[in-house]
């Protein structure tokens, strides 16, 4: 929640909500060395070049579980942010 209300007031902040895109897939992101601009086409059709694409992969969607030697032998609690136990 903490982190959602951050995204929202920046998202006002500095009027994107109009250029975001929800419940979207991106499914490529093309460098065009050439015309300088990416090429990005999502799941539901759009086709949408621009001069800069961030790439926030799985930041706040997908957790990133560091590979760590021994982990599967930890018998403790694991937490991670991403998945925060709500109790």
């Amino acid at each position: 929640p903490e982190i959602l209300r951050y995204a929202q007031r920046v998202a006002d902040r500095f009027e994107l909500r109009s250029l975001i895109r929800f419940d979207t897939r991106v499914t490529s992101a093309d460098w065009d060395e050439a015309g300088e601009s990416w090429t990005v086409r999502t799941d539901r059709g759009d086709c949408i070049v621009a001069s800069t694409c961030v790439m926030a992969t799985g930041n706040l969607s997908v957790p990133n579980k560091p590979r760590l030697p021994g982990l599967e032998r930890f018998g403790g609690p694991v937490y991670h942010t991403g998945q925060w136990p709500h109790e």
